[in-house]
């Protein structure tokens, strides 16, 4: 994902071609129908947040605390 982040636009046309499985289109077909025409969505590691409601600082104790978790799960062995 950070390589498709940081080189999106080398890469837009191979991603455009390449061949969805069943599985992935119904699921992108899915998520479009979630979302009213116009409406904006943000999501991180699954959970849903308010655009209208969320500050960068908000979003960086979220990432923070999602990062600490990813920590503690790393520890688990």
């Amino acid at each position: 994902m950070q390589d498709i982040n940081q080189n999106f636009p080398t890469i837009v046309s191979y991603l455009s071609r390449m061949k969805l499985d069943d599985s992935v289109r119904d699921e992108i077909t899915a998520n479009q129908r979630m979302i009213p025409p116009g409406k904006s969505l943000m999501a991180l590691n699954g959970a849903l947040l308010n655009v209208e409601d969320i500050d960068l600082n908000l979003l960086i104790d979220l990432v923070h605390q999602d990062l600490l978790l990813a920590d503690q799960f790393s520890k688990l062995k």
